[in-house]
């Protein structure tokens, strides 16, 4: 595990002790940490249970593609981390074999999106579609992260 990745963690573990809300996090599973930046109305949303699905379409293969498994936990980030979720279902898509417009047809409820999301995405190669479960709001709390990326695998396999 890298600097980075050790400082994250180490400051997720100490909310986890600090913070009542946070005592049900089990850290100790196998399965991967991520951190997803999130955005409004996406993360409302997620916490009013309206959206089911979270959705990273990237013209490269970069997290979560390929990267994240079912029963991962994904911490939310806006400015602090304010919640997380628990990866139920997950589907991987490679844009240029499976059209994006199939994508639409099925999921655009499910991720809470209008026709301005999906022509924003037309010019993406890579989808990763993520099932949304055991939610939870959490006290905020800052992390070290400072780069710009929108998804981060913070422990892996």
């Amino acid at each position: 595990m890298n600097e980075f990745s050790a400082k994250i963690l180490s400051t997720i573990t100490g909310a986890k002790h600090q913070f009542e809300d946070w005592f049900h996090l089990d850290l100790k599973k196998p399965h991967a940490i991520h951190i997803a930046v999130m955005v409004e109305p996406y993360l409302s949303c997620i916490f009013d249970g309206s959206k089911t699905a979270e959705s990273r379409f990237t013209l490269n293969r970069i997290a979560p593609y390929k990267q994240a498994t079912v029963g991962d936990l994904v911490f939310l980030k806006a400015g602090p981390i304010v919640g997380c979720f628990t990866i139920a279902w997950i589907k991987d898509f490679d844009l240029t074999e499976y059209p994006i417009e199939l994508i639409k047809e099925e999921y655009t409820d499910a991720i809470c999106v209008d026709e301005t999301f999906w022509s924003e995405k037309r010019d993406k190669r890579y989808a990763t579609l993520i099932g949304i479960s055991k939610v939870h709001q959490l006290t905020p709390v800052d992390i070290p992260k400072r780069d710009r990326r929108a998804w981060v695998t913070i422990r892996g396999h």
